[in-house]
């Protein structure tokens, strides 16, 4: 409730909960997986529950695309479909 209470764009929601918790847990390294449905397709008539995902890495590595590929192979979507990077 705190950060989704707002309207915000997704990629923000997911950067501000990782350095929450990095500020928070200060751990070496974050990866913060999020995917969500967003209910402004269906009310607008489209018809379809659009969903969408985000990846925010924090740390040592995170721009390194093997570590992304590793984390994403580790990470389950509801959609079953795999994150684009």
């Amino acid at each position: 409730n705190v950060f989704a209470r707002r309207l915000q764009l997704q990629e923000r929601l997911s950067a501000n909960f990782a350095d929450a918790v990095m500020t928070l847990l200060q751990p070496r390294a974050l990866a913060v997986a999020l995917e969500a449905t967003h209910a402004c397709m269906c009310h607008r008539g489209v018809g379809v529950n659009a969903s969408t995902r985000t990846l925010v890495l924090r740390g040592p590595g995170r721009d390194e695309l093997a570590v992304k590929e590793q984390l994403l192979d580790g990470v389950s979507f509801s959609s079953g479909a795999r994150a684009r990077l």
